[in-house]
């Protein structure tokens, strides 16, 4: 059971982390498109995915687990850091 444990705290600091995150940044947002909501959409598609590869890590301490894991994770960060970069791109005049 401390394995299953260990992998849940890990969990929820990652994905506490990137709560954080997304709240600092969007808190020097001061316009919202259709673009960032989809995006802010995918990008919670990434943090739902997060309880299923915790799972899958707790059931298959493996390559596989490890590996659907960090696949998770890399893509929620990368959501996390393409949502930043258009949420605080510079408006074009105009």
């Amino acid at each position: 059971m401390a394995p299953k444990l260990l992998i849940f705290a890990f969990t929820f600091i990652i994905v506490g982390m990137g709560w954080l995150g997304h709240h600092r940044t969007f808190s020097y947002v001061h316009q919202i498109d259709g673009g960032l909501l989809w995006l802010k959409l995918i990008y919670l598609l990434a943090v739902c995915l997060m309880p299923f590869a915790s799972g899958v890590l707790s059931e298959h301490s493996g390559r596989i687990g490890f590996t659907v894991y960090a696949v998770v994770v890399a893509l929620m960060l990368l959501l996390s850091a393409v949502l930043s970069a258009y949420s605080l791109r510079q408006p074009i005049p105009g």
